[in-house]
């Protein structure tokens, strides 16, 4: 993560950070600050989701990435 947020202020397109809540490589707190280092960045947590969001939950990884595309309005026509 530290990695990530010294080179965060560069990133120039709206970005998400998702995290699982149970994620025990990454905590809220990294998830909040690299978010808030982005400057178009937001981050959310999964419920009940370890580290590999879009692998142990693809329909909701799928439906989160559909409406926050929408949200951002950069990534219409993703569907979940």
């Amino acid at each position: 993560v530290q990695d990530l947020l010294a080179c965060a202020d560069r990133v120039r397109v709206p970005t998400w950070v998702v995290r699982g809540e149970k994620d025990p490589v990454v905590t809220t707190e990294e998830m909040q600050a690299l978010a808030e280092q982005l400057p178009m960045g937001r981050g959310v947590s999964l419920p009940s989701v370890g580290h590999c969001p879009q692998m142990e939950a693809p329909e909701a990884t799928a439906r989160l990435v559909s409406f926050l595309g929408g949200d951002f309005g950069w990534a219409s026509g993703v569907t979940g």
